[in-house]
């Protein structure tokens, strides 16, 4: 592997489990085999992520998840559970740590990535700003979320990128007080958050919203991106095995 070889792909849209079953695998192997540095576009089909370290039945509303066939997976990441669907564009970046950064490694880590999607929407035309947690906001509204892990030598961030909400399918989803789950709850949820679609005149495409996310993290982390081979996208499509889907699995 070559540290600051990037290879750049967009695997399409799979279902919540295959997402993060993916990046596990990618993950182990980057350490391991030597397997290049990655950036990664994806969208899910519907399901909720669950932080590494959460409790489901504390955080997710279960009964409900399975009347929806929602998948309820585990993330590699800390942080809260998030509700994933088509309508947000995810991404994940696998790179070498940085032995140098000793204990505020992990902070910059994150805050690097956070504020190279900063970097990429401020390229679209959206000036958003890092919370500091796992959030970047546009004028207090949560518009993209990240989220950081590390494995042996290698590291992790990941996100999610709001094109657009369904509020409703989320907050039945997620385990949040009753009272939000009424029209005026519903109305105050939904203005916490927002979208590219509310904050762009034109919603970008998704090619210009890839070019944009590429060229903020190359330029962040000092990579040199090639495309993606033959043998990449055979390892993106491997068919995991049922083993594989249920070990990050909650429900």
């Amino acid at each position: 592997m070559e540290h600051d070889r990037l290879v750049v792909v967009d695997s399409g849209v799979s279902t919540a489990a295959e997402n993060i079953v993916v990046d596990r695998a990618w993950l182990a192997g980057h350490g391991q085999d030597g397997r290049d540095n990655l950036l990664r576009f994806y969208r899910s089909y519907p399901g909720v992520w669950l932080g590494a370290h959460q409790f489901a039945e504390r955080e997710v509303r279960l009964d409900y998840c399975r009347r929806q066939a929602l998948p309820v997976v585990r993330r590699l990441t800390g942080g809260g559970a998030v509700y994933v669907d088509e309508q947000q564009f995810g991404w994940t970046l696998i790179v070498p740590r940085d032995p140098e950064a000793g204990s505020e490694e992990f902070a910059q880590l994150h805050r690097r990535a956070a504020q190279a999607v900063a970097a990429a929407l401020a390229g679209l035309g959206v000036e958003s700003v890092f919370n500091g947690s796992n959030d970047l906001e546009v004028a207090g509204r949560k518009l993209a979320s990240c989220f950081a892990a590390f494995h042996g030598d290698s590291a992790l961030v990941h996100g999610t990128l709001l094109m657009d909400v369904d509020i409703d399918r989320a907050l039945h989803a997620l385990r949040v007080p009753t009272e939000k789950l009424s029209a005026d709850g519903l109305a105050g949820a939904r203005q916490r958050l927002t979208t590219l679609a509310e904050q762009c005149p034109t919603v970008p495409s998704i090619k210009r919203i890839k070019r944009a996310l590429a060229a903020a993290f190359v330029d962040a982390f000092g990579l040199s991106p090639r495309k993606a081979t033959k043998s990449v996208y055979g390892i993106l499509r491997a068919p995991y095995g049922k083993e594989d889907r249920e070990g990050t699995a909650v429900t």
